[in-house]
């Protein structure tokens, strides 16, 4: 069941080639961005505002965690994001209220103290409630 259910999230994964993006896709795309842009500069503030309070933040070495864990390993510099490079996001939305970004990003930083580089292949999952999107939850493989 496990390897179906990954199987399922790398295949959604894959960039949806050759569509164009509507406005609110772009909209949904440039928060996106701006969510590396915040994770690297520290603004966790802004990052906590479109965590949904119930993430699923999985990242590419299956280290799991939820809202709280992500702004606290940002704010205890557990985790340092140096840059990160996206390549190839996409992002669709349905009914107005589900939105599904996907994309690769190479991404230089520390974890506990110990440089790192990984490129990887993530699909994020965005809701929107009262106006605003939410990222609900994210899958990261490496590449």
């Amino acid at each position: 069941m496990k390897s179906i259910v990954f199987l399922l999230i790398c295949l959604l994964s894959i960039p949806h080639f050759g569509a164009a993006q509507s406005g609110s896709e772009k909209n949904l795309l440039a928060l996106h961005e701006r969510k590396f842009s915040w994770m690297m500069n520290g603004q966790l503030d802004s990052l906590n505002d479109i965590l949904d309070d119930d993430i699923t933040y999985v990242h590419s070495n299956g280290w799991t965690q939820n809202k709280t864990e992500v702004i606290a390993d940002f704010k205890s510099k557990k985790l340092v994001m140096n840059s990160a490079e996206i390549t190839g996001a996409t992002a669709r939305i349905y009914n107005n209220k589900t939105g599904i970004v996907n994309g690769t990003v190479l991404i230089k930083g520390t974890k506990d103290n110990v440089p790192f580089e990984t490129k990887v292949l993530y699909t994020e999952v965005y809701v929107q409630r009262h106006r605003q999107w939410f990222l609900s939850a994210r899958h990261a493989c490496k590449i």
